[in-house]
């Protein structure tokens, strides 16, 4: 990895490719975690996290790109069925999730991106369906 001078948003793993590692974290938590937890436990794990996590927002000097996409992939996960939010800011995996971990890595991956692209066409089409009630 460069230096942190050299690094950049674009250099960082993109959301997607951290949801295995936060099932991973959840799992490693004893299948539930808090969210401040399931973020340290991926950022204790993730090669090279030191550096990235020192990128920051141009426009927000106090919020780490990486962070954020760490808490994206946890949101991403819960959207996708993997894990659930018994109570507020706490993840726990779902059988789904438990199955996306006995995957292997790569089939683990392009299910998760495919699921994730299917919620979002299904977000779009139901969203662009609404007339806005502002107009």
């Amino acid at each position: 990895m460069g230096a942190i001078a050299d690094m950049s948003p674009e250099g960082l793993p993109r959301y997607t490719e951290l949801i295995l590692p936060v099932l991973t974290a959840v799992q490693t938590l004893g299948g539930s975690g808090k969210a401040r937890e399931v973020r340290e436990e991926v950022l204790a794990t993730l090669p090279g996290a030191d550096d990235m996590v020192a990128v920051i927002y141009p426009n927000k000097p106090s919020s780490s790109v990486l962070e954020d996409r760490v808490e994206w992939a946890r949101w991403t996960a819960k959207n996708i069925g993997a894990l659930d939010q018994p109570a507020r800011g706490v993840s726990s995996l779902t059988t789904f999730g438990h199955e996306l971990l006995r995957m292997p890595l790569s089939d683990a991956a392009a299910r998760v991106v495919e699921i994730d692209r299917e919620k979002r066409r299904e977000y779009r089409q139901r969203h662009a369906a609404t007339p806005d009630p502002r107009r």
